[in-house]
């Protein structure tokens, strides 16, 4: 009696551990272009890709840097936030200037939030502005490189302090904001383009994500060790669960958490994203 005790209290706080875990792991969008799936894993930012923007699985998305570009559907966004992508940029020293890797906005001068190469060149711009227009932002040079399958995360803690990885490694920081990504549903909201004029991407993207916080540099350097294409793999109902460590990051889409066979599948994940 005692053991079966203390079994079940054993059981009821690794599943409060294990639902706090999986919670704090969990992006709140994600969009899976490596698999060509334009619905949001998580939540309800999906995509439209918008004229003739081509897909191949495995490899994402291609942009042609003419017109193509990603229309995501408005919801709200703010506070603490991290964003992450695989992509490739295929327009240093090209003819379009101040391509957008992405922007999300009401305007180009209030509430904008976006990352985007500065000029022609190979540095890469974050910048985010409040109600008012002011503006934070950070530069970080070098980090566009022609034709290389990079890996992107910028987060914005509730203070305004800016942490901005490539390959998993941190490469800039921002201290000081003062104030957070603010909170509203934008009414624009782009992949691959500006809100003024074309500022159009040119090259590729295989994944999207937004958590709604500051993800740690470990937590960076798990989604980028865990590969481009690991995190879209889409579950089947009929593929044997495998176990997997501590720290890992295999990909659960939010079907599995109501789907009747996948539903053990999801359990078991603590430590997937």
């Amino acid at each position: 009696c005692k053991f079966t005790t203390r079994w079940a209290l054993w059981l009821v706080f690794s599943w409060i551990i294990i639902g706090r875990s999986y919670a704090q792991q969990t992006p709140i969008h994600h969009l899976c272009f490596d698999t060509c799936t334009t619905q949001d894993q998580y939540g309800s930012m999906n995509a439209v890709l918008k004229n003739g923007i081509t897909c191949n699985s495995g490899q994402g998305l291609t942009f042609d840097g003419v017109n193509d570009f990603v229309q995501l559907d408005a919801v709200p966004l703010g506070g603490a936030t991290t964003f992450a992508s695989w992509f490739r940029f295929d327009n240093v020293g090209g003819s379009t200037s101040s391509s957008r890797l992405f922007e999300f906005g009401n305007s180009p001068t209030a509430m904008n939030v976006q990352a985007f190469a500065v000029n022609t060149g190979s540095t890469l711009k974050v910048e985010m502005r409040n109600t008012g227009g002011a503006l934070l932002s950070k530069e970080i040079p070098g980090f566009l490189v022609n034709g290389a399958l990079t890996h992107f995360a910028w987060s914005i803690s509730a203070t305004g302090d800016f942490k901005v990885y490539k390959n998993g490694v941190e490469v800039g920081t921002k201290t000081g904001g003062g104030w957070p990504l603010p909170t509203a549903t934008r009414s624009t909201n782009w992949i691959g383009k500006c809100l003024y004029g074309s500022c159009l991407w040119k090259g590729g993207m295989r994944s999207f994500s937004i958590y709604n916080r500051v993800l740690s540099a470990a937590d960076v350097l798990a989604l980028y060790n865990s590969g481009a294409g690991n995190k879209c793999s889409v579950l089947s109902a009929t593929t044997p669960y495998t176990p997997q460590p501590p720290g890992s990051f295999e990909h659960i889409p939010r079907q599995c958490l109501t789907h009747p066979t996948r539903k053990r599948r999801c359990e078991d994940g603590v430590h997937l994203l």
